[in-house]
């Protein structure tokens, strides 16, 4: 089986795993966070429409109305996935994922967003390309889409993709990858189009054909215009990319408040060091770590109600270790608590790991910092 449509942060690990004979199965790396198992909502049960035609991320609840009988609804569960229904069909599927640009080696922060996202898009096209070459044959045509500018909520972002043809110009699938840089993070929507008798052929859930996905993508496209982006602290739109996360924790009574942060190693961190004006060019950092933070933001993100919170303190051999805790220790020790036993925790010092996970913190855990 061919490598299908996937965010383009996992595509490059996901293309080795196809074997060239259609063999083998493409898995996804364990290092990413698997997602809840999502079944298509049964379009007979009716929502109240929304008031305007944008989709709101966090109304698990909302139904979009659409020219032309199309409507797009949250897919059951907790899945990160919109289900498009063509006069009540449901006949395909976007997902959105959200990533962390410095994770690229095509990003440079020093580039505007729209010269990185047309390198991220280059990469994107040719690796599906490199894919298709050595798994669907050699008469397999597949004709990269110009990359074109638009409009996702308010930011500048860029659609791009491409289309697969058998060698007698059989449609096989249709491919778009929606991208945008929106407060440091990189947004994604992925839809895909996939034909029977083409490769890699349609899959077991529920995706578009080629030709309803070319249908639905005027309307898809006016709906990213007048959609906010997802996710974020409702007064700044700032939040986490999903992924691990290093940060500053602020505030945690009630709400989780955290400033993101980097930290940076090596000769990365003494080059940031000296660009800071932390020290001189030639000298080196005294513990070989940088913590890099120039804006010191303040972000609400969403807990979840099982969220695995652990600090590091000493073990029954005496040696640092992780020990679980609780959101209320460290709100305790933030508002002046005692710490106890726990190593380097203050007031004024709180470095934790934060797992996020559809835009939802998972996982709190204590950084240890020499």
């Amino acid at each position: 089986m061919r490598t299908r449509l996937i965010p383009v942060l996992l595509v490059l690990t996901v293309l080795g795993a196809a074997c060239a004979d259609g063999g083998g199965e493409a898995t996804t790396p364990t290092t990413v966070p698997t997602t809840t198992t999502t079944t298509i909502p049964d379009t007979t049960t009716t929502t109240s429409p929304s008031a305007a035609p944008v989709v709101d991320w966090d109304d698990r609840d909302m139904t979009v109305i659409l020219p032309d009988g199309w409507t797009v609804e949250h897919c059951e569960g907790d899945a990160p996935l919109l289900c498009v229904a063509k006069d009540g069909e449901v006949v395909g599927v976007i997902e959105r994922f959200i990533a962390d640009p410095t994770t690229y080696d095509s990003y440079d922060p020093a580039g505007d967003d729209e010269t990185n996202l047309r390198n991220i898009a280059v990469t994107f096209v040719d690796a599906f390309a490199m894919d298709r070459a050595s798994g669907c044959g050699t008469d397999y045509v597949l004709e990269p889409l110009e990359p074109a500018v638009i409009d996702m909520g308010g930011d500048p972002g860029l659609v791009y993709g491409f289309r697969g043809t058998l060698g007698d110009g059989t449609a096989s699938e249709y491919n778009l990858q929606y991208g945008t840089i929106s407060y440091g993070r990189l947004i994604f929507l992925v839809a895909a189009g996939y034909d029977e008798g083409g490769c890699p052929g349609r899959d077991d859930t529920i995706s578009f054909d080629s030709a309803t996905l070319e249908e639905f993508r005027p309307h898809l496209e006016v709906l990213l215009a007048d959609s906010p982006p997802p996710g974020g602290d409702p007064e700044t739109g700032l939040s986490l990319p999903d992924g691990y996360n290093f940060a500053w924790i602020l505030a945690a009574d009630g709400e989780l408040v955290v400033d993101p942060a980097r930290v940076l190693s090596g000769e990365e961190a003494r080059r940031q060091a000296v660009a800071d004006g932390v020290i001189p060019e030639g000298e080196d950092l005294p513990n070989d770590i940088y913590i890099h933070n120039p804006t010191e933001e303040r972000i609400r993100v969403r807990l979840a109600d099982d969220a695995k919170w652990t600090v590091i303190a000493p073990g029954a051999d005496g040696a640092l270790a992780v020990r679980d805790a609780d959101q209320a220790m460290i709100a305790s020790i933030l508002a002046g608590g005692d710490t106890g036993d726990i190593y380097g925790l203050t007031p004024e010092f709180m470095p934790f790991d934060l797992l996020v996970i559809d835009g939802e913190v998972v996982e709190v855990n204590e950084r240890y910092l020499p």
